[in-house]
C-alpha cells in the first residue's frame, strides 16, 4: 500500500510538472540570494557507495522524485555504485 501511493505521488508530480511548462527545480545561483537558474545541459553524476537518491537529490537541491522521474526509477529507488543518474 505505502509503494502504490508513492508511487502514484510520483505520477501526479510528474503529470503535474510536464503540464506546469516550466520545471520547478533549478540550481540556486553561487550568490545564494534566492535566485535560480538552470544549466543549459544536464549533469552526469556517478553515484558512489553510500550514495542515496535523496542524499544526490539535496546536494543538487532538487526534489528526489523528480530526480527518480528523470532517470526512470521507481520505488525502492535503488542505486548502485557507478551508476550514472542525469541531474537538470
Amino acid at each position: 500500500m505505502k509503494v502504490q501511493l508513492i508511487f502514484l505521488m510520483l505520477v501526479v508530480s510528474t503529470l503535474f510538472l510536464s503540464c506546469a511548462g516550466n520545471p520547478v527545480s533549478s540550481y540556486s545561483s553561487p550568490g545564494g540570494m534566492g535566485e535560480f537558474t538552470q544549466p543549459a545541459q544536464p549533469i552526469t553524476y556517478v553515484v558512489k557507495r553510500g550514495d542515496t537518491l535523496r542524499n544526490i537529490a539535496q546536494r543538487y537541491n532538487v526534489n528526489f522524485l523528480e530526480l527518480a522521474s528523470w532517470n526512470s526509477l521507481f520505488p525502492p529507488y535503488t542505486i548502485h555504485p557507478r551508476q550514472e543518474l542525469v541531474v537538470y
